[in-house]
């Protein structure tokens, strides 16, 4: 079957306890059994940018490049992009440097 991942989004960005503890509820721990399917290690936390954008029908990126709902997205797409073998531009850019 296809990989399945579990991602946080819209929590507080500091909450490790909490998302700790969700992790291994899915992922399981101590004996206790999971649900299968292993949590994404990059997460979207509760960000106003991302409301702003939505109203505004602009993406985070768009309205703040440089901010940390930019980062957060790009390091969920250099992630997501790693697990189903996509090639992303850095990616790319890296591979053929090392050439």
């Amino acid at each position: 079957g296809k990989p399945a991942f579990v991602l946080f989004m819209g929590g507080p960005q500091r909450a490790p306890t909490t998302y700790r503890d969700a992790r291994e509820l899915i992922e399981g721990s101590d004996g206790v059994a999971g649900m299968g399917v292993d949590v994404a290690p990059v997460m979207l936390t509760q960000r106003a940018i991302y409301h702003h954008s939505t109203a505004q029908g602009k993406t985070a990126i768009e309205l703040e490049p440089e901010g940390k709902a930019a980062e957060e997205v790009a390091a969920l797409w250099e992630w997501t992009s790693k697990q189903v073998n996509v090639s992303t531009r850095s990616r790319v850019n890296n591979e053929r440097g090392a050439a």
